[in-house]
C-alpha cells in the first residue's frame, strides 16, 4: 500500500474547525493524513482527528458533536448501523441502507448521510463500467454488511 505523505502538524487556534472519524479500531485509518494534507494544501483552518469510540461510548460521542462544535465526522466500523438509529434526520441513502458514514453538524441538528454507494458509482463510471437496470448485467458482490449493500445500490443506478 502506498504511503501517504504526512503533512506538518496543523497550527491550531480558537478558530480552527474540527472534523474527524469515529471508529473502533481507528488507529489504522489513513483518513486523518489524507484530510489534514488536503486542508493544508487548500489553506483551510481545519483539523481532522481520529476518535477511538468504543460501542458503549457511541451515543455519548454522537451527542458531544454539537457541544464540542465539531463540524462533522466520518463513521466507520463497527458504528455505521447503530449511528443510523441514533440520528433522526437521515439522507435517503442512509435510510435505505440503514447505515451512516458521515455525520454533519448543521444548525438545525445532526444529519446522517451515507456516501458509500455514490462514491462507488462515481468510481465505476470513471472506469466505464455500465450501471443501471437497463438491460441485463451480471454483478458479483463479494462480502456482506454495509459495504455490500452500498455496492448493490450503486450497481442498480
Amino acid at each position: 500500500m502506498a504511503e501517504i505523505a504526512q503533512a506538518a502538524p496543523p497550527s491550531l487556534s480558537g478558530r480552527t474547525l474540527i472534523t474527524g472519524i469515529f471508529g473502533d479500531p481507528v488507529e489504522h485509518s489513513l483518513s486523518p493524513a489524507m484530510h489534514n494534507a488536503a486542508y493544508a494544501a487548500l489553506g483551510v483552518d481545519r483539523v481532522y482527528a481520529p476518535f477511538h469510540v468504543r460501542p458503549e461510548q457511541l451515543a455519548s460521542a454522537v451527542r458531544a458533536i454539537p457541544a464540542l462544535g465539531i463540524v462533522g465526522v466520518n463513521v466507520t466500523v463497527p458504528h455505521k448501523e447503530r449511528v443510523a438509529r441514533l440520528i433522526p434526520r437521515l439522507s435517503a441513502e442512509a435510510r435505505l441502507l440503514g447505515a451512516v458514514n458521515c455525520i454533519v453538524n448543521r444548525p438545525s441538528g445532526l444529519y446522517g448521510d451515507n456516501t458509500d454507494a455514490r462514491g462507488l458509482e462515481i468510481a465505476l463510471r470513471e472506469l466505464n463500467v455500465a450501471l443501471g437496470t437497463g438491460g441485463k448485467r451480471d454483478v458479483i458482490i463479494i462480502g456482506a454488511g454495509g459495504g455490500a449493500a452500498a455496492a448493490i445500490l450503486a450497481s442498480k443506478r
